[in-house]
């Protein structure tokens, strides 16, 4: 009975494949004029990092010139043992410039464009990537780094450099995915009109801030959990800026597409991290009292010595994330969407969206019909999480459904 109902499912619902997905970890940070002559060895602080965060792409500002670059793949990059990395082609424009780094057993690399802006400021970059991780669906991954006019006065500056971005954006297919990373320098989002026209319908692709911290971010206590400057009150040998955490200047942006996860990449809800900010050190020094809480006390004392920016970093479900639909157990009107954040392989998690509570049961069967996972659930509205551990299972095609015995709905996925 139940084994035809299964290809009965599979019959009905042939487009509805839900592939077994992993992340990617994005990461931006302005590693404040980092060259072969200022300070190099400050490496050895970005390895700690790496070490700690485990990006899969690292997009960095305030890099000065090619043998830098070259000095963080050798010597933090490569040394973090976090996998096998490269680097796009630094390209030597006005003032510091921008730089990629990534893992080459997750992604590929396959383009690069600078974006003059017509104020004669500094370059934008885009980057052009797509996973390794999704063998039959490429996930193609856009991302700019910039690092806008700085102090406060510029604001016109800022506006012009983001209009020379959405110009950019303007040639694109509107199936892109974006995400926007770097050191924006913005004050607060009233007075600063390139914030305003990134995230308003004036840019061709509306930009979003993941977290929705919207405001006047400076020397404002109520933005001290997202603040990424300064890390640092006194005056170090490298030059960087001091007075402790008190501005939001870096941010990564998202478009449609990365919010809704409608062409294989999706933004993970609650994955954006300003790396070291604990919210216990506004207006001070990451590393003063009281102890770092966000991170270990080393990577606390690296992030200081590297840079007087935070780092940031978000993660990406990499992979088709459209999965059941519509689901009636218990009630004719809920909606459930669900969609896989892991490897199964391994264990999974994954997110089920509900429109109210329910209480009901997920089911994991192979094609023979075999149970391979069971669990009950109760729902709450919204997002719900739940992991599915290691079955030690074959690559395959497998369903998943949520319901009872008399009443569900369900959809194949594969493991590779």
């Amino acid at each position: 009975m139940r084994l035809a109902a299964l290809i009965s499912l599979l019959l009905i619902f042939p487009t509805s494949t839900l592939k077994s997905q992993d992340t990617l970890r994005v990461m931006a940070y302005n590693i404040l004029n980092y060259s072969s002559t200022n300070y190099p060895t400050r490496y050895n602080d970005l390895k700690v990092i790496l070490a700690h965060v485990k990006p899969d792409v690292v997009i960095c500002s305030e890099v000065v010139n090619a043998a830098g670059a070259q000095l963080l793949l050798d010597n933090a990059f490569n040394l973090a043992g976090i996998g096998t990395f490269s680097r796009a082609t630094f390209i030597d424009g006005p003032d510091t410039d921008n730089s990629l780094f990534y893992n080459t057993s997750t992604v590929k690399f396959k383009s690069q464009n600078q974006i003059t802006t017509t104020s004669g400021l500094r370059d934008i970059t885009r980057y052009r990537i797509y996973d390794l991780i999704t063998p039959s669906d490429t996930a193609w991954l856009n991302l700019f780094s910039l690092h806008l006019k700085a102090s406060s006065g510029f604001e016109s500056d800022r506006l012009q450099e983001c209009k020379d971005l959405c110009n950019y954006f303007s040639g694109l297919n509107s199936a892109q995915n974006i995400i926007v990373g770097g050191d924006f320098n913005f004050y607060n989002s009233s007075t600063e009109t390139g914030f305003q026209w990134l995230t308003s319908t004036s840019c061709t692709e509306k930009l979003y801030d993941p977290i929705n911290k919207i405001g006047n971010w400076h020397a404002n206590v109520a933005f001290k959990d997202v603040h990424t400057q300064s890390t640092r009150v006194l005056t170090e040998p490298d030059g960087g800026s001091t007075g402790g955490l008190d501005d939001r200047f870096d941010f990564m942006f998202t478009n449609d597409n990365v919010n809704n996860g409608t062409n294989y990449v999706r933004y993970v809800n609650g994955s954006y991290t300003v790396l070291g900010n604990d919210a216990n050190h506004y207006n001070s020094a990451i590393t003063d009292a009281p102890a770092n809480t966000a991170v270990p006390a080393p990577v606390a004392t690296a992030l200081y010595n590297m840079s007087d920016h935070l780092p940031i970093y978000l993660d990406l479900a990499i992979g088709l994330t459209i999965g059941i639909s519509e689901y009636s157990t218990f009630d004719k009107t809920t909606n459930v969407k669900w969609i896989n954040d892991g490897n199964l392989a391994n264990d999974s998690r994954f997110i089920i969206t509900a429109d109210k509570a329910v209480s009901t049961n997920v089911t994991v069967y192979d094609l023979t019909g075999k149970v391979c996972y069971a669990k009950a659930l109760n729902l709450n509205e919204g997002e719900n999480f739940f992991t599915i551990p290691s079955l030690n299972i074959q690559s395959g095609n497998y369903l998943l459904t949520i319901g009872n015995a008399s009443n569900w709905n369900g959809c194949k996925f594969i493991v590779y």
